[in-house]
């Protein structure tokens, strides 16, 4: 409703543009909750701009760190049946374009792998970091041992 309201009737130009706008950073924000470990992805922390950008405003949460150091966040990232609702459903050409954006960016940051775990195990090295202590743990996203 709040994206009709915003963009105006579904098939305007408008409300196209910001629905594809939608699906393209969705699939960033996607792709960044797993990889860095975001938590805290509730619907207080998550934006969307005036050209229908999804905006997660709270990064205090990542890696190793949680609210109350609980792990309670099982998913990887957050896809509620709102935000394939925007998309146009899970049997829309977007929802289909979204699944595809999703695993091109996994396969592109496999690509750089070893080089981001670099920047990770340095950083765990220092003490004003505690997110990224244990650094293992952001390895596992990446699905290494699996072949492209």
């Amino acid at each position: 409703m709040h994206f009709i309201e915003s963009f105006g009737p579904k098939g305007s130009s408008t409300y196209l543009k910001a629905q594809q706008n939608f699906v393209h950073s969705c699939a960033a924000y996607s792709l960044v909750c797993y990889f860095l470990q975001v938590k805290d992805r509730h619907n207080g922390n998550i934006l969307i701009d005036a050209e229908g950008h999804l905006i997660h405003i709270d990064f205090g949460f990542i890696l190793s760190i949680s609210p109350r150091n609980l792990g309670f966040e099982t998913s990887p990232f957050k896809l509620t049946s709102e935000l394939i609702g925007v998309m146009g459903g899970i049997d829309s050409d977007l929802y289909i374009y979204f699944k595809t954006l999703i695993l091109r960016g996994i396969i592109a940051a496999r690509k750089h792998h070893e080089r981001v775990m670099t920047i990770v195990q340095i950083m765990s090295k220092g003490k004003y970091f505690r997110c990224f202590r244990p650094y293992y743990l952001f390895h596992v996203g990446f699905s290494i041992d699996v072949a492209q």
